[in-house]
């Protein structure tokens, strides 16, 4: 039993060591989980969660290490493209929106949008 739950453990750290590498080659979130989630046989959600992990081994790296703000943006902006790519080519419009919302927001490209409250006013007429 004990040897088992070892292998387990193993196989788990050995597939999240591959996306993480996968990660840092500029493969996207989306499409790691789609080929997690077919060649390992688990669920997108668990998929989702190994590549979570990935990524916040990335942050720790870069909390870490001092990289510079233009090389995170362009490593970011490449990525969100290659997820839109892959997105558009698997017919899946929900992610092309989000990716393209996200580098909207990533590079300040969309308009100011302030809230501007107007009292209710009734007007009679």
């Amino acid at each position: 039993m004990k040897s088992t739950r070892n292998q387990l453990l193993a196989e788990k750290n050995a597939l999240g060591d591959r996306v993480f590498l996968q990660t840092l080659k500029g493969r996207s979130g989306p499409s790691l989980t789609s080929e997690l989630s077919e060649s390992q046989g688990i669920c997108r959600r668990q998929a989702r969660r190994v590549v979570a992990m990935a990524y916040k081994q990335i942050q720790a790296d870069i909390d870490e290490t001092d990289i510079s703000r233009p090389q995170l943006v362009a490593q970011l902006v490449h990525c969100l493209q290659t997820a839109m790519a892959q997105a558009l080519a698997s017919q899946h419009p929900s992610a092309v929106v989000g990716t393209a919302r996200e580098l909207r927001e990533l590079l300040g490209l969309g308009a100011e949008q302030q809230q501007q409250h107007r009292p209710m006013v009734k007007r009679w007429s």
